[in-house]
């Protein structure tokens, strides 16, 4: 079984296949996953890790491809800056890990509690499916893992 200790931003030898995870699934530290050729794979950092839509997996003879789920999340887009800064402070001040999207916009993980609030708060958000790849967190780690309080 291919066995992934190393995460790469490009792949430095032949890609061996390709893992297709949601965004709860790319935080991991130790799983054995299957790739979407049948073939498994071991996952063993040293600790929980990220991985990000994109990245690649160093399994030694050859890389594999990390890609995100179609999943359901929440789309919010806005007509100018303040707006979105307000709505981003909201979706911050609950922990949500968020993707921006250009040129004014936001996309987060479908929660139906989530998309009353914005309602109330005077967006018009849209419930779709995409990939979510939220933005890295200031204190490392995942998107809004990595400090304590």
């Amino acid at each position: 079984m291919l066995t992934a200790t190393t995460i790469l931003n490009k792949a430095k030898k032949p890609i061996l296949g390709k893992l297709v995870l949601s965004f709860g699934d790319r935080y991991r530290r130790r799983i054995r996953l299957e790739m979407t050729n049948g073939e498994p794979v071991l996952l063993n950092f040293c600790e929980v890790t990220q991985l990000n839509h994109g990245a690649f997996l160093d399994c030694g003879v050859g890389s594999v491809e990390i890609e995100g789920a179609i999943e359901p999340v929440i789309e919010i887009w806005v007509d100018h800056g303040v707006k979105l800064a307000e709505l981003a402070w909201h979706l911050g001040n609950r922990h949500l890990p968020v993707q921006i999207l250009e040129p004014l916009g936001i996309r987060i993980a479908f929660d139906e509690v989530i998309l009353k609030m914005l309602h109330t708060l005077g967006a018009d958000p849209i419930s779709t499916h995409s990939i979510f790849a939220p933005t890295g967190g200031a204190y490392g780690g995942g998107p809004t893992y990595g400090h304590k309080h």
